[in-house]
């Protein structure tokens, strides 16, 4: 009888591995702390599943939950600017670092006020 399976997701800072509760704490820090501008997320990014599994926030709580359910759980680490999730946080700064930080523009290519 499989108890199904479900994806917890960390929010961690993808430079210093620090938590967040919430993906707007992080890309605040992610900005103060590191310097980094991120694109952000669109109101379909959240709360959507994973490969058709279900995703929720990781905490002590869900775990606990879903371990006596006997639910197969995976862990996660969750992109702040995007849906996508990968399996260590060297893969989120690679793929953050890639993909969503805006590019501060060249002083040469801005126009005068």
């Amino acid at each position: 009888n499989n108890k199904g399976a479900i994806v917890l997701l960390k929010k961690l800072c993808p430079d210093c591995e620090e938590p967040f509760s919430r993906f707007q704490g992080m890309k605040r820090h992610i900005f103060t702390k590191h310097g980094k501008d991120l694109t952000s997320r669109s109101k379909k990014d959240h709360g959507r599943s994973t490969d058709g599994i279900p995703v929720h926030v990781y905490n002590r709580s869900n775990m606990k939950k879903y371990t006596q359910k006997g639910t197969t759980i995976s862990i996660k680490f969750a992109c702040p600017s995007c849906r996508d999730t990968f399996n260590t946080v060297s893969e989120l700064a690679h793929h953050v670092d890639n993909n969503h930080v805006k590019r501060a523009p060249l002083l040469e290519n801005l126009s005068p006020k």
